[in-house]
This record gives structure tokens, sequence and C-alpha cells, in this order.
């Protein structure tokens, strides 16, 4: 997976079902772990991110809106 410099080439690649929403988490959670050594977040939420982008995922699949973003 590449990493986005556009939210609108995400938006665009999640809706044409390219990756799942759990897969651009965990891409962007390794990148956090990859990049210890900078020391620039303090807290990392694994747990509960993943289970958003299960739950939003959840909603896609359905055809239900996500929200603003």
């Amino acid at each position: 997976m590449e990493t986005y410099r556009s939210l609108i080439q995400l938006q665009r690649e999640l809706s044409q079902r390219k990756y799942s929403l759990r897969s651009v988490v965990e891409h962007y959670l390794e990148q956090i772990v990859v990049q210890k050594h900078l020391n620039v977040f303090l807290d990392v939420y694994e747990i509960e991110a993943l289970a958003k982008a299960d739950e939003l995922q959840k909603r896609l699949n359905e055809g239900k809106p996500l929200g603003k973003l």
C-alpha cells in the first residue's frame, strides 16, 4: 500500500474497493512503528482505530454514509 498525499485519492480508491479501511489503518499503524524513533506519537490507540475501521467498513459495505471525511 502506498502512503497517500491526497485525501481525495484515498477516498477514490476506498470507494473503488481497491483497499479496505482496515488495511489503510493497518498500514498507517505500521508506519508509526517504523518511524517510532522520531518520538512523535505519545499515544496510539491501535485497538480502537482497528475497531472503528471495521465499523466504518461495515457501513460502507451496506451503502450507508460514512460522514464528512
